[in-house]
């Protein structure tokens, strides 16, 4: 299976940067995920309205089915089939506990950070998710500025995960993703939009809930995927 390289428990201390980080992450090679869905016998559609609960909490149903559902990848040690949390579990990453870091996002206007500082962060507001769907950060106040003139600056803390492969989220979401295909044809998602949206949420709260993964740094973004990993809140 894919290897893991897992941390002892981290001793960097807050405000620690990303190239310390990287200090402490040997490379290992990356393995490209190809899949093939294995169809269920019977496929029962979710209406699109019954997709999302409250708090963008993601159906039950397709929730479980997403659990038990197996996809066929390739590795470097041949064929395997495994669920999408065992895809990500076993993906090249390391961990490291109780880490905290300073962090900027770049906003539009100064009332976008009002409303975040009042409301909190909304997972069903989440649109970019090239390296995993999550809040977006940047590591200075200078790289936040490239997308937005008002900068958001917080504490993130908690269990982060280093992401080697850049590219491992890409993997599962692609148009032509049989993981993506398979949502769309149980859950009768019209377009791959609605699929991808499904998966994002499933693999936030996978990451969050169950991979105790609170954040992680991929090709040098801080990536929340818990929103209560997020202290602090100002205008930088």
């Amino acid at each position: 299976m894919l290897s893991i390289t897992k941390a002892a428990p981290s001793v960097i201390k807050y405000n620690s940067n990303l190239k310390t980080l990287k200090s402490n992450i040997q490379n290992t090679q990356a393995v490209s995920f190809t899949g093939e869905a294995k169809m269920p016998g019977k496929i029962v559609p979710v209406p699109e309205d019954k997709i999302f609960g409250e708090n963008h909490s993601l159906n039950p149903v397709i929730k479980n089915w997403l659990d038990k559902r197996e996809f066929i990848f390739d590795t470097q040690d041949g064929t395997q089939l495994a669920s999408i949390r065992d895809m990500i579990a076993q993906s090249e990453h390391r961990e490291m506990q109780n880490l905290g870091i300073t962090a900027y996002k770049g906003c539009f206007v100064e009332e976008e950070i009002d409303d975040i500082k009042e409301n909190g962060f909304d997972p069903s507001c989440i649109k970019r998710t090239k390296f995993g769907p999550g809040f977006y950060f940047a590591s200075s106040e200078g790289e936040a500025r490239e997308y937005g003139s008002a900068v958001l600056k917080a504490k993130v803390e908690g269990n982060c995960w280093y992401i080697l492969d850049s590219k491992w989220y890409n993997k599962l979401t692609s148009s032509s993703s049989p993981v993506c295909r398979s949502i769309a044809d149980f859950t009768g998602a019209k377009d791959y939009e609605t699929a991808k949206s499904i998966l994002d949420e499933y693999v936030r709260d996978l990451m969050c809930n169950e991979l105790e993964a609170d954040f992680a740094f991929c090709a040098g973004n801080i990536v929340c995927f818990n929103p209560d990993s997020i202290s602090s809140v100002e205008s930088a």
